[in-house]
C-alpha cells in the first residue's frame, strides 16, 4: 500500500519503529516522502498529521511522486 500511496500522489502514514520499508535500503528515502509516528506515539497520530503545514504535505507528496 506505501508504494501505491506514492503512485497516487498521497502521502503515506507510518505508525512504527522496527518496519523495513519497501526499498529502504535501495534508495527511497522514507523520511522524505512518509510521515513517521513512533508506536509510541500512536494514540497521537491524528495530531502529528494536523502539526504539518500545508507546505511540508505539498513537499512530501511532490518527493513521493519524483520516487514513484
Amino acid at each position: 500500500m506505501l508504494l501505491e500511496a506514492l503512485a497516487a500522489g498521497a502521502v503515506p502514514l507510518v505508525l512504527s519503529d522496527a518496519w523495513v520499508l519497501p526499498f529502504e535500503h535501495d534508495g527511497i528515502e522514507w523520511d522524505r516522502v512518509a510521515l513517521r509516528v513512533p508506536q509510541a506515539h500512536a494514540a497521537n497520530a491524528t495530531s502529528a498529521a494536523r502539526a504539518v503545514t500545508p507546505h511540508e504535505w505539498c513537499a512530501l507528496a511532490d518527493a513521493g511522486r519524483r520516487e514513484w
